[in-house]
């Protein structure tokens, strides 16, 4: 209850007990006294009167509540903060969970690898392979569709030029054998060992073949090992002839 309408009411309260016992005082003084069988008089006890002081009493009932009322908001509110930190420092399951290291896999290169094992090629389920003898695949090969001679620009003599249909090969005359110096692919029919063929990117035999090339221009590709190369012409950015040749 506000203090300010606690005060007024006790003081009226105090005023009309004070009245009330003005009224009362000679009735209990008559009250007081007795009358003896002998016709005199004897005065009876009468209890204390105890007066209230209404007003400290209301005021510190007012205290008491205002005070059992702080504690309790007090009390209340601590026990917000302290729920409220609890709820903070609390580590979750998923944060005191143990973790297991993730390993990451090796990066595996885009580009491949060229090596003299790529210097074969199979033509007509015939591996051939430069500077090797004419004789070892001229039968299984079969009739050319035609054959040329002609001064050779690498070799002292003559060069032989057996045509088929898909591919060509060079040879050069040495000690009575022929010998095979260049083969030409220059049908998409025939592809490489590792799947290059007429019409491929220069990007694809990059990705199939690596960046070690030996050359690299907008007209060719040269991948090398010893007096041996792969050559990959290109028109375009694409692949318009393939050789295997021997110097």
């Amino acid at each position: 209850m506000n203090m300010k309408i606690t005060k007024p009411i006790a003081l009226l309260l105090s005023a009309l007990l004070l009245l009330s016992l003005a009224a009362c005082s000679p009735k209990e003084s008559d009250e007081g006294m007795t009358t003896t069988e002998a016709g005199t008089t004897e005065e009876r006890a009468t209890a204390p009167l105890t007066v209230i002081d209404t007003e400290t009493t209301a005021e510190t009932t007012a205290e008491t509540t205002v005070a059992e009322t702080t504690s309790a908001e007090t009390t209340a509110a601590e026990t917000t903060v302290a729920d409220t930190t609890n709820e903070q420092t609390a580590p979750s399951p998923q944060s005191v969970a143990p973790t297991t290291p993730q390993t990451e896999a090796p990066q595996q290169s885009a580009a491949g690898s060229f090596s003299s094992g790529d210097l074969s090629v199979s033509v007509n389920g015939v591996r051939m392979r430069p500077n090797t003898a004419w004789s070892s695949y001229s039968a299984a090969l079969g009739e050319p569709s035609s054959v040329t001679q002609a001064p050779s620009c690498h070799f002292d003599g003559m060069d032989n030029i057996y045509d088929y249909s898909d591919f060509s090969v060079y040879t050069y005359r040495d000690g009575g054998e022929d010998y095979v110096y260049d083969i030409e692919i220059f049908s998409s029919a025939i592809p490489t060992d590792k799947g290059i063929r007429v019409g491929s990117s220069a990007e694809d035999v990059v990705a199939a073949y690596g960046d070690g090339y030996a050359n690299y221009s907008d007209s060719m590709i040269e991948y090398r090992s010893g007096s041996q190369s792969l050559y990959f012409t290109l028109n375009g950015g694409t692949v318009t002839l393939i050789e295997f040749y021997s110097e």
